[in-house]
């Protein structure tokens, strides 16, 4: 999936700027990881790969 690895490191560098200026804990870090990877095997994961999928259609397709 081509939007994959941008989109974790955007979530990854929104995580450190929370845990580092918004003073996020690094048992909630731990715990929203885990929910993911719980999510992530779920049925439901593939309808939020679409929704994804289809707000970076939409981002790419607005003109600067």
């Amino acid at each position: 999936m081509v939007v994959s690895v941008p989109a974790v490191v955007l979530f990854a560098v929104l995580v450190w700027v929370l845990w580092r200026y918004a003073g996020l804990t690094l048992w909630r870090i731990v715990l929203v990881a885990l929910f993911g990877f719980l999510v992530a095997s779920t049925d439901i994961a593939p309808d939020i790969t679409e929704v994804l999928n289809a707000v970076n259609g939409y981002i790419s397709g607005i003109d600067p």
